[in-house]
């Protein structure tokens, strides 16, 4: 199939190759784009947790300093790899998702009432701190960096959707699938872009599309990358 993938870089790079590999024919056209945020120096943390690799190429100087020697937790290992690049020494990947890391956190017996700095992005999948405030864990979650939609479509996108180029398009959040929406309404295309089928991460996700009446809508029976990618052989 054609599909196109509208991740920011890097995960749409990732996303492609797994398509090629799978024998599809992936367009890449990042609708978003990932801008820093100035982050408050870290209050004293007992350790890290990291849930996803962007989060890293964001981390400010004054986090990398201040938590290198302390226990670092990531949610995989891609995530893992990346602290482990940006010099952190003490790295343990959970190898999952949110809930996993959780685990893995709680596992490693830190103090009660420690507190565990968790940097990242103004959305953020699961709720990593209700599940450690039931370990008596308290979370500090800064804000480093934010996602930001491409204000005007991209040419490429257009030019893709009305000559009839793409099959499916895949969405992994709902602020990607309402930027979706807005800029083919924005570029004339949305007529066009119905004829795709919309490969959707969670019923979340798919709700924009749902709501404007669109009908060629699949949704992953888990909310992952291979329970998404499934819907494509189906």
């Amino acid at each position: 199939m054609r599909v196109l993938v509208t991740r920011p870089l890097p995960e749409a790079e990732a996303t492609a190759a797994r398509l090629v590999a799978l024998g599809h024919e992936p367009l890449v056209v990042p609708l978003f784009r990932a801008e820093s945020v100035a982050a408050d120096r870290p209050e004293a943390t007992a350790a890290l947790a990291v849930t996803s690799p962007r989060t890293v190429a964001f981390l400010p100087e004054a986090i990398v300093g201040a938590m290198r020697d302390r226990p670092t937790f990531a949610v995989g290992d891609r995530t893992a790899e990346a602290l482990r690049r940006a010099g952190f020494r003490d790295v343990r990947s959970a190898a999952g998702d949110v809930h996993a890391l959780a685990a893995l956190i709680v596992a490693a017996g830190l103090p009660p009432g420690a507190t565990v700095l968790s940097p990242g992005g103004e959305t953020r999948a699961g709720d990593l701190g209700a599940a450690l405030a039931s370990a008596g864990l308290r979370l500090v979650a800064p804000v480093v960096y934010r996602m930001m939609s491409e204000p005007m479509p991209p040419a490429a996108l257009g030019e893709a959707l009305v000559a009839k180029r793409l099959d499916a398009a895949l969405h992994y959040s709902p602020n990607a699938s309402a930027g979706f929406l807005r800029l083919v309404v924005q570029g004339g295309a949305a007529a066009a872009a119905t004829d795709l089928v919309h490969i959707c991460l969670s019923e979340a996700v798919a709700a924009p599309f749902r709501d404007t009446g669109w009908r060629s809508i699949a949704v992953a029976a888990r909310p992952d990358e291979e329970a998404l990618l499934a819907l494509l052989e189906g």
